[in-house]
This record gives structure tokens, C-alpha cells and sequence, in this order.
């Protein structure tokens, strides 16, 4: 069965520049297994098991898969080394906080560009009085100035933060004694799923593809083998989008080097090799949007060099929202900017609607690894680290 649909194309370049344009076409969608879903089955399961219903959710009993979270778990979790009860993925598994321990402090895995996080509690919701973050180039405490809270449901919290610099490390901090269950701190969606591929070798033409089909088992990879040209990969996305970090999955990891922007010379730094062969980088830019992405990989004359997948996870640029960035934000929101769910991270004074981006569009948001039921709740007394803010 076929259905009518339109979609973006995307094009990625090997060695380790990013660039970003696009293409459009309307054609025939075949209808989604269940490892995909969404038009023209881009958008890919991230449920526990790898499967999904048609709208992403997730089968009965069945919760996101530990890196991601949120609606459709579309959502890639920024992990921290801390704090194991609170990113287990279990929202009935939660910890009281004494009023003398004053904040609960997050040590992240990665130093990234914060946008926001979950907080989810055993009852309602009580008031988020402050949030704290460690620069990480100045190692200096510092306080966000620009807060902004969205309440999800009645246990559940989103709270985001301007913040044009990469961190380390967040404090949360409550007058309040919350009984917290889970805190899910978001580093994007991944934004070149099933985008087109090119290559500057005509020879890889063919297995581009698997580049960025979801795949990062490594079972699937494109190997360079006896080239001695540096050989370039093109992505080309479909509109600017914010990038928080990039993840490229590779056989021969010391087989690649040299990052650099080409539009607005945008640079990547790595910050970390997994043992499963993945790099981890973030833009030396605090905050830009991006429309290609380009990959250069030099030639090696005692290794092949193999890619297996590319991920870059990032957010839409004002005016989309939306786990698809196909959503338009009001104009009654401030520089158009919406939340992931419509709401307005701020709206003009004069308005005279609802705090939403489209009032009418307050639709009920999947929490398939987020809705805490108020009964069986296993709480444990957890002891923190004073934290003091009285200097700040």
C-alpha cells in the first residue's frame, strides 16, 4: 500500500567539514514497518525494542530506549555520571530531597549547548525556583537569568534556558522538598536521517545511503579502500538548523581528521572517542544554524578507512517546532520561538492569546517514557551535597 507525501532531501560530504542544503519532492510513500514511522517513514523508532505504532509511540509495556526520551522518544538524552536513579528511565523509582541539601547537581558525561530538560516528580509539581550551570570554558558557576518553565502535566516539567555557551555541569535548585523521579537533560533530535548523500568519488555513489539509515551497529559501513585522495561527503539539509553535537560511527576512528565549516566557516572540536568507535563533536560556535554539513576524510596510507553512520543532533531554527520542524510558531511569540510543543518561550506583551504558538494546537503530548502514575511510587532518601547559592 502506497500513500502521496512530500518530502526533504539531505546531502553528506566525507572528511570533516559541514555544510547544509536541500532538496523537495512529492511522490509515493510505501506504508512504515514498524522500526519507522512519519512521512515517508524518516522519523525511526526509539523504543526500547527498536519498534513503534504508527505514531511513534510505543507498544504496551514498553518504554524509550535508554538514550532517548519525550514524545515518540524522538529526544536524545545528554547523560550524566551522577545521579544513576534519576536517569534509569523508570519513572516510579524516585528520590525525596530534604530542603537542607538545597539543589541536586548533574555532572554531564559531554559539555554541550543547553536548551532544556525534563523533570519529572511523584505528585504535582512544585515550583522550580532556580537553575544554575558550569561554563565550560571558564569553569565559573553562573545562573540563569533567562528561565522558562513548561508544564507539561501535572507531574512533569520542561525547563529551558538561554544559555550562548557550552556546560559542563547544572544545579537544580527548589525551596520546596520534591519527591523527583526522573530528570531526562535533551541534546537534540537527530536531524539527517534519510537525507541524500554524495560523494566527490562517484565510486560511493551507490552505498551512500548508509551513511545515515539509522544503522549504528556497524554492521553496514562504506570503506575507502586503496584510495589516496582525500574523498567528501555533502549533507545538505532542508532548511538552517541549530546543531548541538554531531556522532560519526566509525571502523578506523585515528583515521580521520581536520573539521571546518564552509558558509559560515563553522568548526567541530572532538570531544570524545567511545569504545564502540563513535566520535563525539560539538561546534567551537556557541549557538549557530547550519544548512551543510560537510565530512572531508584524508587518505591513509596504512589504514582503510571505513564509515559506518552519521548523527547530528540539534534543534529546529525559529519559525518550526515539532519532533518534524514542520510546525509554525505564532507571531504572538517573541522572535516566533517555540517550545517542541507550540508553547511560546516568551509572548508580546500585547497579545492577547494564549501562551501557546497556536492556541488551538494544545494537544495532548506523547509521555510514553515520561507519565508518572501517583500510586506504587518506590521512593528512596537520597543524601546530596550542600550546595550553597548564597553568593551567586
Amino acid at each position: 500500500m502506497t500513500k502521496s507525501v512530500c518530502s526533504f532531501n539531505i546531502t553528506i560530504l566525507i572528511g570533516f567539514y559541514f555544510i547544509i542544503t536541500s532538496s523537495f519532492f512529492c511522490g509515493l510513500s510505501k506504508e512504515c514497518n514498524v522500526t519507522w514511522f512519519g512521512y515517508n517513514c524518516k522519523q525511526k523508532c526509539r523504543c526500547q525494542d527498536g519498534t513503534c505504532k504508527e505514531d511513534g509511540s510505543c507498544f504496551l509495556h514498553q518504554k524509550c530506549h535508554p538514550y532517548y526520551f519525550g514524545p515518540q522518544c524522538q529526544f536524545r538524552l545528554m547523560m550524566y555520571k551522577n545521579m544513576p536513579i534519576l536517569s534509569d528511565g523508570d519513572d516510579h523509582t524516585c528520590l525525596n530531597i530534604s530542603h537542607a541539601n538545597k539543589s541536586v547537581q548533574f555532572i554531564l558525561e559531554e559539555s554541550i549547548k543547553f536548551t532544556w530538560l525534563r523533570i519529572v516528580q511523584s505528585s504535582e509539581s512544585q515550583d522550580l525556583v532556580r537553575l544554575y550551570y558550569l561554563e565550560s570554558l571558564s569553569n565559573r558557576l553562573k545562573k540563569c537569568a533567562l528561565l522558562k518553565v513548561f508544564r507539561i502535566d501535572n507531574t512533569t516539567i520542561d525547563v529551558a534556558c538561554d544559555i550562548n555557551c557550552t556546560v559542563s555541569e547544572l544545579y537544580v535548585y527548589w525551596e520546596s522538598e520534591p519527591s523527583l523521579c526522573s530528570v531526562y537533560i535533551n541534546a537534540g533530535m537527530n536531524l539527517l536521517l534519510h537525507q541524500y548523500v554524495n560523494a566527490t568519488d562517484e565510486d560511493y555513489e551507490h552505498s551512500s545511503y548508509v551513511l545515515n539509515d539509522g544503522d549504528t551497529s556497524q554492521s553496514q559501513c562504506i570503506k575507502a579502500q586503496d584510495k589516496k585522495t582525500t574523498v567528501l561527503w555533502n549533507v545538505f539539509l532542508d532548511e538552517p538548523k541549530h546543531i548541538n553535537f554531531i556522532v560519526i560511527y566509525s571502523s578506523f576512528t585515528y583515521s580521520i581528521s581536520g573539521f571546518g565549516g564552509h558558509e559560515n566557516r563553522e568548526m567541530f572540536q572532538l570531544v570524545h572517542t567511545s569504545e564502540q568507535n563513535a566520535m563525539f563533536l560539538i561546534p567551537y560556535s556557541s549557538f549557530s544554524y547550519l544548512t551543510r554539513l560537510q565530512l572531508v576524510v584524508y587518505p591513509n596510507q596504512k589504514l582503510n578507512t571505513a564509515l559506518c553512520e552519521i548523527e547530528a543532533f540539534g534543534e529546529c531554527s525559529p519559525p518550526k517546532y515539532g519532533i518534524t520542524c514542520s510546525k509554525i510558531c505564532s507571531q504572538d511569540c517573541t522572535d516566533q520561538r517555540c517550545h517542541f510543543n507550540g508553547e511560546c518561550y516568551k509572548a508580546h506583551m500585547s497579545s492577547s492569546t494564549a501562551s501557546y504558538g497556536h492556541s488551538s494546537q494544545r494537544t495532548s503530548q506523547s509521555t510514553s517514557a515520561t507519565t508518572t502514575a501517583n500510586t506504587g511510587l518506590r521512593i528512596k532518601r537520597a543524601r546530596f551535597k550542600y550546595f550553597s547559592t548564597s553568593n551567586l
